[in-house]
């Protein structure tokens, strides 16, 4: 393999690796490559995809190991010892606990994977829905609903998007 397709292959790990992600960025990413509307669109959703499905898997691990994990960074600050801070429960009204719950109240589940590929990361997104709804297959479905229709919005916008900000820009 040349260099050019050493490079090729990086510049579409990277667009892949941003859909995983913060799934915005990726078709702009794609575009400003100089790939074309459909290599990006194929790569952006594969990359979403990816996320979605990774973050489902080891989201549930990072649940179950988190509070261990947070523990052991707040141990050394606290009149605690390490085994009390895991072991006692935690607060059930947090500030956390009450917008996870206004979230669900307010939008839904339909609502909070609208809005993940385009505001929040897939990953958190991803992390918060399962956190809240216990159908696991309903959370993925409708996360790859939503992805599907940002990835094909996302990648056909961008083009006529970045031509219009060309030409209209006014250079500073």
């Amino acid at each position: 393999m040349g260099t050019a397709d050493w490079q090729y292959l990086a510049e579409l790990l990277s667009v892949f690796l941003t859909a995983a992600t913060k799934f915005l960025f990726a078709p702009l990413a794609g575009y400003y490559l100089g790939m074309s509307l459909k290599t990006t669109l194929v790569v952006t959703t594969l990359g979403g995809l990816t996320g979605i499905f990774l973050s489902s898997v080891l989201g549930a691990m990072i649940r179950k190991y988190w509070r261990s994990f947070f523990c052991l960074f707040l141990a050394p600050f606290s009149k605690q010892s390490y085994r009390e801070l895991v072991n006692t429960p935690p607060r059930r009204f947090s500030r956390m606990n009450r917008l996870i719950a206004h979230v669900r109240r307010k939008f839904g589940l339909a609502g909070l994977a609208f809005i993940t590929p385009l505001l929040i990361s897939i990953p958190a997104g991803m992390i918060i829905a399962m956190n809240i709804y216990s159908r696991k297959g309903r959370v993925i479905a409708a996360m790859i609903i939503s992805l599907l229709f940002w990835s094909l919005t996302l990648n056909f916008a961008t083009p006529a998007l970045m031509k219009y900000l060309a030409e209209n820009s006014t250079g500073f």
